[in-house]
């Protein structure tokens, strides 16, 4: 038996691509009509008959079986049935899954005459002739086909339940754009060094970094020691698994010459190895199971401790890769062509554009501008900070305490402490919204504390 991986964090290139790899050889969509399907403890259950058979290469595949849901599997199937995707989630996390099951059952099935409440009305007003018996209704089954996104498990294991989706949802998976990208990163002709990647029930996410584009940022990094080092350090989201392998810093890889080369592009002076060095990047991101559109997203990324600081006016920059990713159009083997070979172009074009000194080089100096205002208070500061963009409670404890740890108490630094807490947190989804956040955390900083 061999686990389905539908989730994980700092994963190295190997590490993504053979898990994406396996979630293919698994994978199975098959549009079925409600009467096929059914809950059973919580799982997904498939009939098995004609409708639940799929074609492929190798001849008729067969999904019947059970399905365990992740939590988008939980949600798509809700919003396909017009259910509450929060009490769904409430169910699960409490473990009724009779609940859930008499749910999602009901409003598949539909549901007959309740007999049992007629019958005890009758008894109760037979001898009344005079009053009209109430009409019980009954409700029909599901109408609607729907698209199950599947991973089939090993002979005898259950599978996954990825998502439940219309039947005209247009199909992109992740390792088919993550190929089509990386095409395109070769095809511009620039150094992109694979980074760490995340994998979510929603979406996979993607980082490369340039670390032969590089410039000084002495205000976003004065003063700013790495929170994962030293003594009670901070650890990153998946560093426990077994065979976690998150590659070296390309910063710290960096000859002494070279860093004194950047260092004197931009008139600075500093000891070789203590360079405040920024170095370019970019992050892909993908949703296969209808959770958003691709996206191409520039980044910095720091020498100290491998923070992700999306770029200033982000919002901006988001690019949204090949066409429009929703409902309405079924993929054809000639669309999903031109569709792959428009990602790869978009993303030939956008990595040769950003990737050049002049661009970058305007971005830094941008956020150089605003790093540098003193933070002497920083626990109000902060808290004004999380209410501005919108932290958790849990998230602002968080980055108080990465603030804190890093001693570097500049609006700058309010930045970097919150990329580098997006690091400790497990859910891949929540961490990228809190790097996208990073640097209007730094904005909000520099007015707070002004």
């Amino acid at each position: 038996m061999s686990e389905i991986i539908t989730r994980i964090r700092n994963a190295d290139l190997p590490e993504i691509m053979q898990i994406l790899t396996d979630q293919q050889a698994r994978q199975a969509d098959v549009i079925v009509p409600a009467g096929s399907i059914g809950y059973e403890r919580g799982n997904l259950v498939i009939q098995d008959n004609e409708g639940t058979q799929v074609l492929t290469d190798d001849g008729v595949l067969s999904v019947a079986g059970s399905y365990r849901p992740t939590t988008v599997g939980d949600e798509t199937m809700a919003g396909r049935l017009d259910a509450q995707g929060g009490f769904i989630k409430a169910m699960r996390d409490r473990g009724r899954y009779d609940v859930i099951d008499g749910v999602f059952n009901a409003l598949l099935h539909g549901g007959g005459t309740d007999l049992a409440a007629q019958t005890a009305w009758e008894l109760e007003h037979m001898s009344d002739a005079a009053t009209v018996a109430p009409a019980f209704p009954e409700f029909p089954p599901f109408g609607k086909k729907i698209m199950l996104r599947l991973l089939k498990g090993d002979p005898g294991e259950e599978g996954v339940l990825r998502a439940a989706l219309s039947d005209r949802y247009r199909i992109m998976d992740n390792l088919t754009v993550l190929l089509a990208v990386m095409e395109g990163i070769q095809r511009a002709g620039v150094n992109a060094i694979p980074s760490n990647f995340d994998l979510s029930d929603r979406k996979l996410y993607g980082r490369f970094e340039v670390p032969e584009l590089a410039m000084m940022a002495p205000h976003l990094l004065e003063g700013y020691r790495s929170p994962f080092d030293g003594i009670g350090r901070e650890k990153r989201a998946g560093e426990d698994r077994p065979g976690f392998r998150f590659r070296p810093e390309q910063g710290g890889g960096w000859s002494p010459e070279a860093a004194l080369r950047a260092a004197e592009r931009e008139g600075q002076g500093y000891k070789p190895g203590e360079e405040p060095v920024v170095w370019a990047g970019f992050v892909v991101s993908n949703s296969d199971v209808g959770g958003g559109s691709r996206l191409l997203v520039p980044q910095i990324r720091i020498r100290v401790c491998k923070n992700g600081l999306t770029l200033l006016a982000e919002s901006d920059r988001r690019v949204h890769l090949g066409g429009e990713q929703g409902e309405g159009v079924i993929w054809s083997g000639e669309t999903q062509e031109k569709e792959l070979a428009l990602i790869t172009a978009q993303a030939r074009d956008l990595v040769a554009t950003w990737m050049t000194p002049e661009w970058f080089g305007a971005q830094v100096r941008e956020i150089e501008g605003l790093a540098g205002v003193p933070v002497p208070e920083p626990e109000p500061v902060i808290r004004a900070v999380a209410t501005a963009v919108k932290f958790t409670k849990a998230d602002t404890e968080g980055i108080l305490r990465h603030f804190m740890r890093a001693g570097q108490f500049t609006s700058g630094g309010v930045a970097n402490a919150v990329s580098s807490y997006s690091q400790t947190i497990e859910d891949a989804d929540n961490a990228a919204a809190l790097d996208a956040k990073a640097i209007p955390a730094m904005k909000a900083a520099a007015k707070a504390a002004a």
